[in-house]
C-alpha cells in the first residue's frame, strides 16, 4: 500500500517498479498461509491496492501474474476452506471481507460475475459485523481489534463508494457512525 500511494502521490517510477517487484514476490509464494485466511484477505488488499493504482505501470503479463495468484491464493481459497468467516461477527468479517471485495474490484473486469458475487455475498454478511457496534458505538474485542476492524470496514466502505458508488447503506448500521 505505501508504494502504490507513493506512486501516486509523487508520480516517481521508482515507487511502481518496486510495488511491482514486491506483488510479483508475493505471487510466487507456494501459498499465503490460507489456514489463516485474516493474511490471505490482508495480501489481497495489498495486492488490489498496488494492481488498481499501478495498473498503467504494469506490463500486461505482469497483470496477469497478479490475477491468477490472487484467484488461485485467494478467491479459490474461500470455497476449498468453507470458510467461517463468512458469516461472523467479529473483526475478521470486516478483515477478510475488506480484502476479498478489493481484490474483486480490482479484477472485475476480467471476471464481472465473481465480482459480483463476492460484493453481493458481503452486503448480506457485514450486517453481522456491525451489530456489535449498537446501539452506541461501544465495540467488545477491545480497542486493538476495535481499531483493527473498524478501520478495515472504512477501507471496504470507501472502496465500495469509490467503484460502486454506494455503501449498500452499512455505514449507517446502528452504532457505527458513532464509534
Amino acid at each position: 500500500m505505501a508504494l502504490a500511494s507513493a506512486w501516486q502521490i509523487f508520480g516517481e517510477r521508482r515507487y511502481a517498479d518496486r510495488c511491482r517487484e514486491e506483488m510479483l514476490a508475493a505471487c510466487e509464494w507456494s501459498d499465503w498461509v490460507p489456514t489463516h485466511y485474516l493474511g490471505v484477505a490482508e495480501m489481497l488488499l495489498g495486492l488490489a491496492i498496488g494492481y488498481d493504482w499501478c495498473y498503467d505501470a504494469l506490463s500486461p503479463a505482469d497483470r496477469a501474474t497478479i490475477r491468477a495468484a490472487m484467484k488461485d491464493k485467494g478467491f479459490d481459497e474461500i470455497d476449498r476452506q468453507r470458510s467461517w468467516w463468512r458469516k461472523t461477527n467479529n473483526n475478521w468479517g470486516q478483515v477478510c471481507w475488506n480484502g476479498v471485495t478489493a481484490a474483486a474490484l480490482a479484477t472485475a473486469e476480467d471476471d464481472p460475475a465473481r465480482a459480483e458475487a463476492l460484493v453481493l455475498e458481503a452486503v448480506h454478511a457485514l450486517p453481522r459485523t456491525l451489530e456489535p457496534y449498537a446501539p452506541v458505538g461501544a465495540y467488545p474485542e477491545g480497542p486493538g481489534y476495535w481499531g483493527y476492524g473498524t478501520g478495515r470496514m472504512v477501507y471496504l466502505l470507501a472502496t465500495w463508494r469509490s467503484a460502486l458508488g454506494t455503501d449498500f447503506g452499512l455505514s449507517e448500521a446502528p452504532g457505527f457512525l458513532r464509534t
